[in-house]
């Protein structure tokens, strides 16, 4: 065999259809939708929300790129919960299972919420289990001793358990991540069936820059009111002009 008949082709790049061909016209804006609203469940949990965990540990990155243990952080119920109305408006909780597994009170919940972007329903499921307490010096599966408040008191926990893992299911925002080493970016979603740039994601990329460097007494107070006004759906051509102007950025 000739030295040049053994050197093989780099096989061609394949060209892959883009998300916009495989969907039609009409669906496009539905789907559009529907990335948003993942966009929007999969920021990251409002870091002020967030409590340390009393006994879990969690790995966190340094600046210099090794890792280090770190308490593991939660997002109370209370919040999870505020946060379903807020997004979902329409939701409600259904136990769909309470059983004795080993020495535990175990629930299986079913979370229905309406999806904003169609009007229809959907839910998620979650799991959650609590040991049954017994008198102290007895075994574990010592039913005889069990203390008198154990199912009262781990029944309602394990129902809040089963929530936490069921709402946690459907983003960053209620607490999915927030243990991870290293969190997923979800915003580059946004452009995947736009045919378009976002002139607004662009004026905020250049005021965010702006501020940057910007030297006025009032810096603090515009970077965190132009990121509440991005992120709660509020910021304006008109404001990120006025914001502009101010801060001499040309948009």
């Amino acid at each position: 065999m000739a030295k040049s008949d053994a050197i093989q082709k780099a096989p061609e790049k394949t060209q892959l259809p883009t998300m916009l061909e495989l969907y039609d016209e009409k669906s496009i804006e539905k789907w559009e939708k529907d990335n948003a609203l993942h966009v929007l469940l999969n920021q990251p949990a409002n870091p002020k929300w967030l409590q340390p965990h009393p006994y879990a540990k969690r790995k966190v990155r340094q600046e210099d790129g090794s890792t280090k243990d770190a308490p593991a952080m939660y997002l109370p119920i209370a919040r999870q919960e505020w946060l379903m109305t807020r997004i979902f408006i329409n939701w409600y909780p259904e136990v769909l299972d309470v059983k004795l597994i080993a020495n535990s009170v175990a629930v299986t919940l079913r979370v229905h919420y309406m999806n904003p972007t169609d009007g229809k329903w959907q839910w998620v499921d979650g799991v959650g289990a609590v040991p049954l307490q017994t008198d102290q010096g007895a075994g574990a599966t010592d039913f005889m001793k069990l203390k008198s408040s154990s199912v009262q008191m781990a029944l309602p926990a394990a129902k809040s358990y089963a929530f936490k893992d069921a709402v946690e299911t459907l983003g960053n925002i209620f607490g999915k991540d927030v243990n991870r080493l290293d969190p997923i970016n979800y915003d580059p979603m946004l452009a995947t069936f736009s045919k378009t740039v976002d002139p607004l994601k662009q004026m905020m990329a250049k005021i965010r820059k702006g501020l940057a460097v910007y030297q006025g007494a009032d810096k603090t107070t515009l970077q965190e009111e132009c990121q509440r006004k991005y992120d709660e759906g509020e910021f304006s051509e008109i404001y990120a002009n006025f914001v502009a102007k101010k801060i001499g950025v040309t948009l």
